[in-house]
């Protein structure tokens, strides 16, 4: 009995989980085969009628399903009422805030779309999908025909498509979207494989590639290659497509030479990289002094992704917001030997001189660790300057002084502090410590941590032995043609 118990609870919770998924279909809709859909995990039937006769019948048997679950309930008292609540409290919402127009708008959402495209000439929604979006791949290709366009295809978070008119209806509630239903994850939608087969084919943009966004393992890569090949007929090198991945999660640091066998190259997305090497939330402002990409563990991971590229020769872009960020990654992808970089329009200009005045110093990769010991110091510095603590830099003057020197200052603080617990001088003392740390804490530890051997450590995990392979492998490299 005690495990039927267990199993009964299992399976309760198991329906929950699915009801959450679609919690608003459960607060809103009176449609009782809906709520069952929703609980028994059936959502299926919420989807576009399938064309492909295996998928129809399979729909016909969930339909069936969810008929047959409604009959044996529909007169249930708990059913009835409860549905009955629902529809009283969407009136009286909608009469009380004046939506009552609206929602009926919304209920006829639908057929409204329907007439739209068919008065554009269009047939279906699939086909004004595909069409819009392969004439604006095409009109990319066209416009820079003879360089390589890269498509990355659709990374939506859960939220984002919630923002979307009609999103709720589809997307489940996630705690966390960052981490959650996200990338390739969800598979690429065969839709947007058309419409870039169609710019590809038909429309001529033979220049145009392709880039898969956010793959978390080794498994999720061959699955979507061998998706593309065997399903779409999309496979890396025939008539020159190149097939690219996004390196922006520690796995694809720490793999990164798995990954590159199997495909024709990375491109570092900065900001989901310092968010998952962080564990931070980018877009949660209570984390933002975490979130930094100059932090010592997402330049191992920067490296080890362009360290890798170069010891299988293939092609390491950057196109995360690091570049347009911060100085010092500038230098720092530049000196590694990145082979493209994007910024945003505004700090292009500061970025091409910054990078050019970095190449002129001629640094190879085996000096990238003194470099980023320099600049760090130059930056702590600079800070102390700023903070009006000119008088430190005139008694202390290496990295190892000015961290001591910072320990003190932090003791002192915190003795401060202590003797001010639940006193009305607390608050003073305690924002005086936070501001100090804030200012001088980054800084200091970036001073004087070991960028020499992080590089080194980066260098190891791509497979160099030192840094005289990894200079013939960039000289090789930097040979071909991009």
């Amino acid at each position: 009995i005690h495990r039927k118990l267990r199993e009964l609870d299992k399976k309760l919770d198991h329906h929950v989980e699915l009801s959450t998924e679609r919690f608003g279909i459960l607060k809103t809709s009176v449609d009782l085969e809906a709520h069952i859909a929703v609980v028994m995990g059936l959502t299926d039937i919420f989807e576009p009628m399938p064309k492909d006769p295996d998928e129809l019948k399979k729909r016909q048997e969930i339909e069936a399903q969810v008929a047959k679950i409604k009959k044996r309930i529909e007169n249930e008292p708990l059913i009835t009422e409860t549905l009955s609540e629902i529809k009283e409290m969407r009136h009286d919402v909608a009469v009380k805030i004046g939506l009552a127009q609206e929602i009926e708008d919304v209920s006829s959402l639908p057929e409204r779309i329907r007439s739209q495209l068919f008065s554009k000439g269009f047939r279906s929604g699939r086909e004004y999908y595909v069409q819009t979006l392969s004439q604006s791949l095409a009109l990319f290709a066209m416009a820079f025909y003879g360089r390589d366009i890269v498509y990355r295809t659709t990374d939506y978070k859960s939220n984002e498509y919630c923002n979307l008119v009609g999103g709720m209806l589809f997307e489940a509630q996630e705690d966390n979207p960052m981490l959650g239903y996200r990338g390739v994850s969800r598979n690429i939608h065969d839709w947007e494989l058309e419409s870039f087969k169609l710019a590809r084919g038909i429309f001529g943009g033979v220049n145009l590639h392709i880039m898969l966004p956010f793959v978390r393992t080794l498994e999720e890569a061959r699955s979507m290659k061998r998706y593309l090949e065997q399903v779409h007929k999309l496979q890396s090198g025939k008539d020159g497509l190149k097939i690219i991945l996004m390196s922006e999660i520690p796995a694809n640091a720490i793999l990164a030479k798995q990954f590159l066998e199997e495909f024709d190259g990375f491109s570092i997305g900065s900001n989901d990289m310092t968010q998952m090497v962080l564990g931070t939330d980018r877009d949660n402002a209570s984390l933002q002094h975490i979130y930094d990409e100059e932090d010592p563990a997402v330049v191992w991971a920067i490296l080890c992704t362009i360290f890798a590229g170069q010891k299988y020769g293939k092609k390491v872009g950057f196109c995360g917001q690091g570049v347009s960020n911060s100085e010092i990654l500038r230098g720092l992808v530049c000196i590694a030997g990145i082979v493209s970089a994007s910024v945003v329009p505004d700090t292009y200009q500061q970025t091409k001189y910054d990078m050019a005045k970095v190449e002129a110093e001629n640094i190879p990769a085996s000096g990238l660790g003194k470099w980023l010991q320099e600049r760090h110091l130059e930056w702590l510095k600079g800070a102390l300057q700023k903070g009006s603590y000119e008088h430190i830099l005139k008694k202390y003057k290496t990295a190892a002084d000015l961290r001591d020197w910072y320990e003190g200052e932090l003791q002192r603080l915190h003795e401060q502090l202590k003797e001010n617990l639940d006193t009305p001088k607390e608050s003073f003392y305690r924002s005086e410590l936070t501001a100090f740390r804030e200012t001088f804490h980054k800084p200091v530890i970036y001073a004087s941590w070991d960028w020499e051997q992080t590089v080194l450590d980066a260098l190891h995990n791509a497979g160099f032995a030192d840094f005289a392979e990894q200079e013939k492998a960039l000289e090789a490299q930097r040979k071909k043609k991009w």
